[in-house]
């Protein structure tokens, strides 16, 4: 499908990262998968999927050696949470900006057709009264929301007079086994699996996307070149009916809590953008589908290691 096309993916070593680099590879494209800074070398908890390594960037001299990209997709994004606000608002666009703006420079340069940026819904905050649509001003309020929203107003200006389409995926949760820890479907994993007991934020939502349907709608908005800010949100679950679906399909307990962790708080609303890049070819994974396939993979992988 995508035969002839050569795709960079920055932060490739990530979950996200990972997925998106195999399947750039089976649609037929060839791929640059880059890492830079504290990314490892290989995913830290899934094995790395693609035939094309990883290949890490150490100085600005190795990025003149990387072939000319059609597309970008841009995965990038070092956080430290254990740092207080203003240190890691200060740490998160030093690391995803400063740092590598080499790259940025060289890009701008060589004029690929796309730069797609990953970022968050959670660029929206507690001001964001819904519905919140991809026009809506975001009122960011943590570091990460404030750093992902200043992220996409730097490739904005960065790329103004380069010619390269510059499109923003705000995303919502992606569920994949081998998430981050604190992502709700590993905490529920990490329940069933091991035994962990678990607070569960009851009567509210949690918006995600299966990793495959996440991976396609990044691959078409790349491909269709498209600029502008868009919302790439599900419909909203309760917590705890994720929790009872997991539980379910699984056949397993969960040992969790169930509290209103966030009383009197609102749960926003989001018009999704997602329609605007769903070709025929994008995979679409109900919420149920998405739970069994994290769970039939996190349990394959457990009874491998």
């Amino acid at each position: 499908m995508l035969s002839g096309s050569t795709f960079l993916v920055t932060g490739a070593t990530g979950r996200l990262g990972a997925a998106l680099t195999y399947r750039i590879e089976e649609l037929g494209a060839h791929v640059v998968p880059v890492i830079f800074g504290g990314y490892p070398d290989r995913p830290r908890r899934i094995p790395w999927p693609a035939r094309t390594a990883p290949l890490r960037i150490g100085h600005p001299g190795d990025i003149q050696d990387l072939p000319r990209p059609d597309y970008v997709i841009n995965c990038h994004w070092e956080v430290a949470r254990n740092l207080r606000f203003a240190e890691q608002l200060a740490f998160e666009v030093d690391r995803n900006l400063r740092a590598i703006d080499a790259l940025w420079d060289w890009l701008a340069s060589q004029k690929p057709r796309a730069f797609v940026n990953v970022s968050s819904i959670r660029i929206f905050g507690p001001l964001n009264a819904g519905p919140i649509s991809s026009e809506t001003e975001p009122r960011p309020a943590t570091p990460y929301g404030i750093a992902k929203l200043a992220a996409e107003k730097f490739f904005d200006a960065h790329f103004r007079d380069s010619g390269v389409s510059v499109g923003h995926l705000r995303l919502c949760s992606v569920m994949a086994a081998g998430s981050h820890p604190s992502q709700l479907a590993s905490r529920l994993i990490s329940s069933m699996f091991q035994g962990q007991k678990i607070r569960i934020n009851k009567g509210h939502l949690t918006y995600v996307l299966y990793i495959d349907e996440a991976v396609d709608l990044l691959v078409e908005a790349a491909v269709r070149a498209k600029s502008g800010r868009f919302n790439i949100v599900s419909a909203g679950s309760p917590n705890e009916t994720i929790a009872e679906l997991f539980g379910k399909i699984a056949g397993r307990a969960i040992d969790a809590e169930y509290l209103d962790l966030a009383p009197g708080v609102e749960d926003p609303v989001f018009i999704s953008d997602a329609d605007e890049f769903r070709a025929g070819w994008v995979r679409r994974t109900p919420l149920e589908d998405a739970i069994r396939k994290t769970v039939e993979l996190s349990s394959q992988r457990r009874h491998k290691q």
